[in-house]
């Protein structure tokens, strides 16, 4: 993330791989990062382990800070929302 700077981010979680990748777009650019967002929703529309999202942000540095549950581990949120499914969580 060191040294992206961009208006918009597109975030791919993919809770199967445990994997995030992260596509940075300037504020020029803001027509592209919604055509892509669009097609990202759509193709992993089905897909359960894929949540896609495009936020607004001037530095890629800060999303970790705004958007702390696509950065912490995977493993994590995987295992505290089968307990919140399954109805043991405390």
């Amino acid at each position: 993330l060191k040294g992206r700077r961009g208006n918009y981010n597109l975030l791919f979680l993919n809770s199967r791989d445990k994997t995030i990748k992260i596509k940075t777009f300037s504020s020029e650019q803001f027509e592209e990062a919604s055509k892509e967002y669009y097609r990202a929703e759509v193709e992993s529309y089905m897909d359960e382990d894929m949540n896609v999202v495009l936020v607004n942000t001037g530095d890629v540095k800060k999303l970790e800070a705004g958007y702390p549950n696509y950065f912490m581990d995977t493993k994590i949120l995987v295992r505290i929302l089968s307990e919140i499914s399954l109805g043991s969580f405390l």
